[in-house]
């Protein structure tokens, strides 16, 4: 009976000290500048001081979250700065719908995060869609190597049309770590190619997200329900506030 107990809570000890281990390696951070956090989901937009069109607001102006809702100027921000980074840049949507296929040392993890995102992109108004295939009908591969960082690449065409991408996740990183760079490189993917200093909860924040937010759903509904391949900043940013004053 006492090599039994004994044998038992041997058992159970090593078991908690595999847990310990198994959690330590999931939640180490990328790097300082890729930590993840945890999501919060705002339910109204609020605006807490007069806004006009094309009006800059003060960087001083607007920076916090009040309760669960957002703040109008933030979102703006957020918008403009992930859709450009210059003032000669213009828009790069896709029409057609996206092919993806997974290749290198990807797990079902990985796969399942991919297909979860895919399942919230359905929801997008004007968005085409995307869809696992094979290698040979891709439009999208997203490679899991051993390269020491993330990429995301892609081509378009002369309509600023977007045609194929490649993504690159380091095979290295926690499946955590793994999921969060996929679900910023597929917003990377849907034409918001910038990440951004921002206090708003998003996968293209510079201290992202750990999944698609209700933040990056409201940018998707716009950004492909009123607005078009080839737009610059001005014609977007129009589009975007005439979208909050209907």
């Amino acid at each position: 009976m006492k090599k039994t107990i004994t044998l038992v809570l041997m058992t159970a000890l090593l078991c908690l000290c595999g847990c310990s281990l198994f959690s330590a390696e999931d939640t180490e951070p990328f790097s300082a500048a890729f930590t993840i956090r945890t999501t919060a989901k705002p339910t109204e937009i609020f605006f807490d001081v007069p806004y006009k069109e094309d009006t800059q607001v003060s960087d001083d102006a607007n920076k916090t979250i009040s309760g669960d809702a957002l703040n109008f100027n933030d979102l703006r921000r957020l918008f403009s700065a992930s859709l450009f980074s210059g003032e000669g840049d213009t828009t790069h949507l896709w029409h057609s719908q996206i092919r993806y296929c997974l290749q290198g040392n990807f797990t079902a993890w990985d796969t399942n995060a991919v297909a979860g995102v895919s399942r919230e992109l359905v929801g997008v108004a004007g968005f085409p869609g995307m869809r696992q295939t094979t290698e040979s009908d891709a439009n999208v591969f997203i490679r899991f190597t051993q390269d020491v960082k993330g990429n995301f690449t892609y081509e378009c065409d002369g309509a600023d049309v977007m045609r194929s991408a490649v993504i690159t996740i380091p095979e290295r990183l926690s499946s955590d770590q793994r999921q969060a760079m996929i679900e910023q490189y597929l917003m990377h993917l849907c034409g918001f190619f910038h990440t951004t200093e921002t206090p708003l909860d998003s996968v293209l924040s510079n201290d992202p997200a750990s999944a698609l937010t209700e933040v990056d759903l409201m940018m998707l509904d716009i950004l492909y329900g009123e607005m078009q391949a080839g737009m610059t900043r001005d014609v977007c940013m129009h589009a975007f506030d005439a979208h909050f004053k209907q």
